[in-house]
């Protein structure tokens, strides 16, 4: 396990097809956008997450601001513990609002965010993925 990383994901725009995703087999057409979501993460004696998009900070406990960043951080710690990894407390800080000069565009952040947090994760734990695995873009 490293002690700490840092990780990068873009946003993305469904040129066709926006609600395919709700009907299985239904296609779409997405191309990835050069604006970025940065995470940092490193090891720490007690979880944290933090986002320039609240003026707070969150642990695991549930909180609504959180909860995507907090159930994705579930999911992979599940997902960790099958590959037989030893669990480890760690502080994420994410930045990038997936805007440009203060304007934002529909560009798929929460896609960005779960993405965003599992590379971190696996960046920290030195867990290998390819794009079958994990996108490198957030769809």
């Amino acid at each position: 396990m490293k002690t700490s990383a840092r990780v990068q994901t873009c946003g993305k725009l469904y040129l066709a097809g926006e609600y395919a995703v709700l009907t299985a087999g239904q296609p779409a057409i997405i191309k990835a956008i050069p604006i970025y979501m940065t995470g940092e993460i490193q090891a720490a004696s007690a979880y944290r997450l933090t986002s320039d998009m609240f003026n707070h900070s969150a642990n695991l406990e549930p909180d609504p601001d959180y909860a995507l960043i907090q159930e994705t951080v579930g999911v992979m710690n599940t997902y960790l513990l099958t590959l037989g990894c030893q669990l480890q407390p760690f502080s994420l800080k994410i930045c990038g609002k997936m805007e440009k000069d203060g304007k934002k565009f529909g560009i798929g952040s929460s896609g960005s965010v779960v993405i965003l947090t599992l590379k971190a994760m696996a960046a920290l734990y030195a867990v290998s993925y390819t794009h079958l695995t994990l996108p490198t873009t957030p769809y």
